[in-house]
């Protein structure tokens, strides 16, 4: 089974939260801060995301560089 990246920067970041509510992802930050973790809830200009130890994360959404998600592929 083989895995796509697919990467979300710029204005499309904005767009794209609503349909990652939920998924796993890398969140890149301007700082160079990364974050493996599942996209939780979006609230006001903030994005919450836990990481996998549990802990919770709120960053404004003109913060994050980049979102990065696994597409698994049919091969």
């Amino acid at each position: 089974m083989g895995k796509r990246l697919t990467r979300i920067s710029g204005a499309q970041i904005r767009l794209s939260l609503p349909q990652l509510m939920g998924l796993e992802a890398t969140v890149v930050l301007l700082n160079g801060s990364t974050f493996h973790c599942t996209i939780d809830k979006l609230k006001d200009n903030n994005c919450l995301f836990s990481d996998f130890r549990n802990y919770q994360h709120t960053v404004a959404i003109e913060q994050i560089a980049e979102i990065i998600t696994d597409k698994v592929s049919s091969y």
